[in-house]
């Protein structure tokens, strides 16, 4: 499975794909969702969540209106999958848990990761 950014433009559905996850180089870094589905029928394609954090916390509506739009494109095709990290990372004040945080505030640490681990690995499987 590969990690993936999709968007809508001009009512064509477009996928970020990193190219080491593609079997062949591509010309460009963004491609069809379609050209997915043709050339990699079998592949799972999931987008993670963007997530929360405190240097960016002024950012957080930008952020769950992108998310909640990407999770309703995702739902859209059996293929892709939305992994959502964004809730798991936030403490029971609706806030960014502060111990999962290097000092930048923006970076996660090793319990930030443990985290991402938990909840993205069951799509792994």
């Amino acid at each position: 499975m590969a990690a993936s950014t999709c968007t809508s433009a001009k009512h064509e559905d477009f996928c970020f794909i990193p190219p080491a996850s593609h079997p062949a180089p591509l010309p460009h870094r963004w491609v069809r969702r379609s050209d997915t589905k043709q050339k990699l029928p079998q592949t799972r394609v999931a987008y993670i969540s963007t997530a929360g954090n405190p240097a960016r916390w002024s950012q957080v509506e930008r952020v769950r209106e992108a998310n909640r739009r990407i999770e309703a494109l995702t739902k859209t095709d059996p293929q892709f999958a939305f992994i959502n990290v964004f809730t798991a990372m936030l403490g029971p004040d609706g806030l960014p848990k502060p111990d999962i945080f290097v000092a930048d505030k923006l970076h996660m640490n090793e319990q930030g990761y443990a985290i991402w681990k938990e909840v993205v690995g069951p799509f792994l499987k």
